[in-house]
């Protein structure tokens, strides 16, 4: 008790009027100024119309419940042990938005204002509240610290009504614009930036008029000094808005990234819209990164080869933070972090990092970051159909936590992991042989199907892969399976290593490799009984896929004669449904001659060397890749 008669309030807590500890506070809207809600009204009915504090006549006597600084006196009398009334702002009329203004001082600080989405009220009576608060933003009352500083709950209420189109274009055609822009220039009012840049981004995304009118007025440049504020709604408020006009088109991107260049030359001497966003991108807050990268999504997307090259990121510690969002639960921020990633692929200098972070993202990351990293790697090995690029696939192949990763996320992903997975590792066993005007020859193929095959759990995971009744996953594991198969060397590095050598050549070895992928694949015999059903499939596809997985395991003469040996009371049978895909007309040539091959192959009278060998290698096309933009509304 002695406590609590001690407490001194603080002055702010007290009503200047009756210099008491305010239980009701209420904000004069027009002033700004704070008060007892009792000793305020009974000002007024003494006839007077002016604030008590700043003297100034008043055009209107709104008041407004200050929750804000109600919550702060009753965590003060809390403290202290003085009692609080309880004065809950009850019988609220519904659809008064002045009314209804409602704030709480959230545990991060941020204010909290109600959800207008149950206002009831009409068009007419939305639009009647955007002229309300466009005519406050234009009154000379502005000019005035404290009625600035009240603004942030009207222009929060004004941000909701932007939702709707009615109200876009009244605002637009308000003059809303040129006032939002004021309001953007003032650093005094943090709130009152973040809500005003997204107004900005709601009126002008679907609207070039107004876009227009906002570059022309320099709202460009507004929006770009923005990015760099201490406030964090800000910058990602900032960051959206000029995401959504530079999609707007009509040479708004263009601008943005020039400004952003500029400021980069500011910063660090070079030219380069990545690094005034650095500080975003590295956010421990994944909205403010979010909001970054899809802002740099925008910028980086169908540039020219020549302008694509210059995004460098390489030293600047963004990758793994764009990395780190493949596994973002919302899909826009997913979507973007992986086209990102995709469009930052170009330039040469950011690839060796960029697939380390990827590879990380595979290695530890939740189903959904690996199902959207596997899918990325694909993608950008396949970048056309029917195409490789070899240098990616070099640096895939390079990294010793690839295949391990990958093999894992075979192992213990979900189905969606697991497809993405296996179609990267098809693509990485692929082999192109057309000629091409490589600047950089890709891995050696043979290589990754020996250090593929060699990781435990990889083949349990395409047998089981391959008996799926998903379509999908089944033709995913077939065509690894085959082109794990269409092993050429023979003789694997171990095996050659213990072999005796005179003149330079191994003397020949009397041991079957037993690290070779297709003796590996045959000692999984449900494997090569799966591609036996398949081949009884009525889809060429899946013939396709058999004939081609099959074709290439019986090349190596110890596979061919495990696989005899297995066969032995069924190769009549397989044989006569070879014969059958000859008078298949819906097959490939080429699917036609595996056959003829392996039906040469299973013949008990077929030596080595007898039949010319041709390896039938597939390839299946990525998924496309999402695209999920952002939505001012």
């Amino acid at each position: 008790m002695a406590e609590a008669q001690a407490a001194e309030p603080p002055s702010e807590y007290c009503c200047p009027i009756s210099e008491e500890v305010m239980q009701e506070p209420v904000l004069l809207v027009e002033t700004g100024q704070t008060f007892e809600r009792q000793s305020i009204e009974n000002w007024f009915r003494c006839g007077r119309n002016t604030c008590p504090m700043t003297g100034k006549v008043l055009v209107s006597t709104q008041l407004v419940p200050n929750y804000v600084v109600k919550s702060l006196i009753r965590s003060w009398a809390e403290k202290h042990g003085l009692p609080m009334a309880d004065s809950p702002a009850a019988g609220i009329p519904a659809g008064q938005a002045w009314d209804a203004a409602a704030a709480a001082v959230a545990a991060n600080g941020n204010v909290a204002y109600p959800d207008l989405n149950a206002d009831a009220s009409s068009v007419q009576d939305r639009l009647g509240q955007v002229r309300q608060i466009l005519d406050r933003l234009r009154s000379p009352s502005m000019a005035v610290a404290a009625f600035r500083q009240a603004n942030s709950y009207p222009l929060w209420q004004l941000k909701e009504l932007a939702g709707d189109g009615s109200c876009r274009d009244a605002i637009s055609q308000g003059g809303g614009i040129a006032l939002l822009l004021s309001v953007l220039g003032d650093a005094r009012l943090p709130e009152c930036q973040a809500s005003a840049s997204a107004i900005l981004g709601r009126v002008c995304a679907g609207d070039p008029a107004a876009a227009a009118a906002l570059v022309q007025a320099g709202g460009t440049e507004g929006l770009v000094r923005l990015l760099s504020s201490p406030d964090e709604m800000c910058r990602r408020s900032a960051a959206y808005t000029l995401c959504f006009l530079g999609r707007a088109g009509g040479g708004v991107r263009d601008d943005i990234y020039t400004l952003l260049c500029q400021q980069s030359i500011s910063l660090a001497n070079v030219a380069n819209p990545i690094v005034p966003l650095c500080s975003m991108l590295v956010s421990e807050s994944d909205p403010e990164c979010v909001a970054a990268i899809c802002l740099l999504h925008m910028l980086s997307d169908r540039l020219p080869a020549s302008i694509a090259g210059t995004l460098i990121c390489t030293n600047t510690g963004v990758l793994p933070s764009i990395a780190r969002q493949l596994g973002n639960s919302d899909d826009v921020g997913r979507a973007a972090a992986s086209g990102l990633l995709r469009n930052l692929a170009a330039a040469a200098p950011n690839r060796p990092e960029l697939v380390t972070e990827v590879v990380h993202v595979l290695s530890v990351g939740s189903d959904t970051a690996r199902e959207a990293g596997a899918a990325l790697l694909w993608g950008l090995a396949a970048p056309a159909p029917g195409i490789t690029d070899s240098q990616l696939m070099l640096l895939c192949a390079q990294n010793e936590g690839f295949l391990p990763a990958l093999v894992t996320a075979m192992a213990t992903g979900g189905a969606a992991v697991r497809l993405v997975a296996a179609g990267l590792l098809q693509h990485m066993t692929f082999e192109d042989n057309r000629p091409r005007n490589r600047v950089v020859s890709g891995p050696n193929q043979d290589d990754v199907r020996l250090k593929a095959v060699s990781q435990e759990g990889l083949l349990p995971s395409l047998a089981a892969m391959l008996q799926s009744e998903d379509q999908q996953q089944s033709a995913a594991a077939g065509h690894a399976v085959a082109n794990l198969a269409a092993y050429r060397s023979g003789i694997c590095s171990v095996c050659q290593a213990k072999s005796k050598y005179i003149g330079g050549f191994a003397l020949p070895t009397f041991t079957p490799c037993t690290h070779s992928p297709p003796l590996r694949l045959t000692s999984h015999p449900e494997i090569t009984a799966q591609l036996l059903q398949m081949l009884e499939a009525s889809t060429p596809g899946t013939i396709s896929i058999a004939v081609a997985a099959l074709s290439n395991i019986l090349a190596a003469d110890e596979a061919r004669d495990r696989l005899r040996e297995e066969l032995r009371q069924t190769i009549p049978h397989v044989v006569w449904r070879l014969q059958q895909l000859f008078s298949l007309a819906s097959l490939s040539g080429r699917t036609k001659e595996g056959a003829r091959t392996i039906m040469q192959r299973l013949d008990l009278k077929d030596r080595a060397g007898s039949v010319q060998y041709s390896f039938i290698t597939l390839l299946l096309p990525p998924p496309p890749q999402p695209r999920v933009l952002p939505t001012p509304y």
